[in-house]
């Protein structure tokens, strides 16, 4: 009777444990923790104005190291631009901005519609450099790497191009976005 008390004891101590695993990938589909117990790259929390304010900085810095390195490393693959923008992994600071924005609303409800135009840039980058995969095989690109010839001044621009061109523009503002509010703090 000890024996089987003591195995219940034991299974009530590792079940949050199983919960925060299975459950973890559902909070950061959600935009939940950004940080949950046991990931294997666990970030800390952003909690406060200083940490949103550095996250902010940070997001910065990487993209204004990313448009300078831009013609270097992002023709090859859009995996590199949708992990400067923080969307493939936690690699860049970009990752916990979304949350820093949030901290900063709560701060001051004003910065609304800069989170909201942030977040629509970065997606749209995030859609635009995913979406280069698929000019090759897509209906738009057929198996000849999808030109396209009816952009004005330009007789012909492969499909990839001209969605990394897309993505450029959403990191461009993203990074717009971010200075401006940097020069608020």
């Amino acid at each position: 009777q000890q024996q089987q008390q003591q195995q219940q004891r034991l299974q009530q101590q590792q079940r949050p444990q199983r919960r925060s695993a299975l459950l973890a990938p559902f909070f950061a589909l959600a935009g939940g923790a950004t940080a949950w117990a046991g990931a294997p790259e666990a970030r800390a929390a952003v909690t406060s104005v200083v940490d949103a304010k550095d996250v902010i900085r940070k997001s910065c810095v990487a993209l204004e190291d990313a448009m300078k390195a831009w013609d270097s490393q992002f023709p090859s693959e859009g995996d590199v631009i949708r992990r400067v923008l923080g969307t493939l992994g936690p690699t860049s600071p970009l990752y916990d901005l979304k949350a820093a924005m949030f901290v900063l609303i709560s701060e001051d409800p004003d910065l609304i519609e800069v989170k909201e135009s942030v977040e629509a840039a970065r997606q749209e980058a995030d859609f635009l450099a995913y979406s280069a995969y698929f000019c090759g095989t897509s209906a738009g690109g057929g198996t000849s790497g999808g030109v396209v010839k009816d952009l004005p001044g330009s007789s012909a621009m492969p499909c990839e191009q001209r969605f990394k061109l897309g993505a450029i523009r959403g990191v461009t503002t993203v990074r717009s976005e971010l200075q401006g509010l940097m020069k608020s703090f």
